[in-house]
């Protein structure tokens, strides 16, 4: 291990992304490590795996401030190149504080829609009218039983009627 290296099994990614020294974020594209990526400000030099990842790197492609690396085809000299080209190149840098100050332009704090609703659920008893529908079905229609029951009488009738008029064209011919 180098002196300018540590590991812990946890570390809080939010409060190392604003450190000023931090140049980049290696990730494989997840959408939380994303929304801090972009809070902060900070490049990111994406590894995407699956599910939504590829479209998280995109987007940050098209923003300016990642490059996006397919994991299977990286060699060590590809990833160099790669590595060095996002932290000498300053757009990637620009790109990405311009996307936080984007992100951040809002007409109000993060913290003002989560006190007034909070309020207004307290105000409203609980706000039973905002509460879901589904919560007052019976089981079988939440798991969509009654539908799937019409659907497999449906084609059960479809199936008898061409059975019985195939064996009276097969019978007759």
């Amino acid at each position: 291990m180098q002196k300018n290296m540590m590991t812990w099994k946890w570390l809080p990614q939010r409060d190392i992304f604003l450190y000023q020294n931090v140049k980049l974020f290696i990730s494989h594209g997840g959408v939380s490590g994303i929304y801090e990526t972009v809070d902060a400000g900070v490049p990111v030099l994406g590894f995407p795996l699956f599910g939504d990842q590829q479209g998280n790197i995109d987007n940050l492609v098209n923003a300016g401030m990642a490059i996006s690396i397919a994991l299977l085809s990286i060699t060590k000299d590809s990833f160099l190149k790669i590595f060095l080209e996002h932290l000498n190149n300053k757009k990637y840098k620009e790109n990405a504080e311009t996307a936080s100050k984007i992100f951040k332009d809002r007409p109000m704090s993060q913290a003002e829609p989560v006190v007034y609703w909070t309020e207004y659920v307290l105000r409203h008893n609980g706000a039973p009218h905002l509460k879901s529908l589904a919560f007052k079905l019976r089981w079988y229609q939440y798991y969509l039983l009654n539908v799937l029951v019409v659907i497999l009488v449906f084609i059960s009738v479809v199936i008898f009627i061409t059975r019985k008029i195939v064996t009276s064209i097969c019978v007759y011919s």
